[in-house]
């Protein structure tokens, strides 16, 4: 699940936790350096993330980021966007903001069941596919394809795909990426896009947005 920037008590597991020197998991090590984190001219990316510091019109210079680095990658997935990441906050055009898109990690298992809800589930078959049938055995890539061929008739506001991110962890990984910040309107913000992400979330058995969030698109290291 994507983090807060705060610490969240009785949510379960969290991945950004750590031992103390007692061997005893500290909730907050995690956070505390990801609060710390700094773009290339020194500002701390925290203090640039709340989005309501800028409800009054006001913008702010981009954050600068180094090709190559890895302190967005680690600084990212968020819940919320970043002020930092929101072209309604930044004074730059939305296409020079560092590409995030928001959406939930990749769970073939919620692709199953959205592929069983509209018989879209391909049977694995032996021979390379040439072959007979499998019994209850899925070809995977020809079940995704479906799906994904399947998002472009059902869903008019948001295109959804299967995108290569950066994990929580800062490793490569794919997401159901929904919509990018590139495309929040500067006024509206995701307003848009909420009935069909409310459908996706429906459609996938999703029970919370707590589940969403943004990530960084992989083939950006910063």
């Amino acid at each position: 699940m994507p983090s807060t920037d705060k610490v969240e008590q009785g949510a379960g597991s969290n991945p950004h936790t750590s031992p103390d020197s007692e061997g005893q998991t500290s909730v907050t090590a995690e956070f505390t350096k990801k609060d710390e984190l700094k773009d290339a001219e020194g500002r701390v990316l925290h203090h640039f993330s709340n989005v309501d510091l800028f409800a009054h019109g006001k913008k702010m210079r981009p954050l600068i980021f180094k090709h190559g680095g890895n302190v967005l990658r680690s600084f990212l997935p968020k819940i919320d966007l970043p002020a930092f990441l929101d072209p309604a906050c930044v004074d730059c055009p939305a296409n020079d903001l560092p590409l995030t898109w928001f959406g939930f990690a990749f769970n073939f298992t919620k692709a199953e069941t959205y592929a069983r809800r509209h018989s879209l589930i391909a049977p694995l078959k032996e021979d390379f596919g040439e072959g007979l049938e499998i019994p209850g055995r899925i070809d995977t890539g020809i079940t995704l394809s479906n799906v994904q061929q399947d998002f472009y008739k059902r869903f008019r506001s948001i295109k959804i795909e299967i995108w290569p991110i950066w994990d929580e962890q800062g490793e490569p990984e794919h997401m159901f990426a929904l919509f990018s910040n590139r495309m929040l309107d500067p006024v509206t913000g995701m307003q848009k896009y909420e009935d069909d992400t409310e459908r996706f979330m429906v459609e996938f058995d999703y029970e919370s947005r707590d589940y969403a969030g943004w990530y960084l698109d992989r083939r950006l290291e910063l």
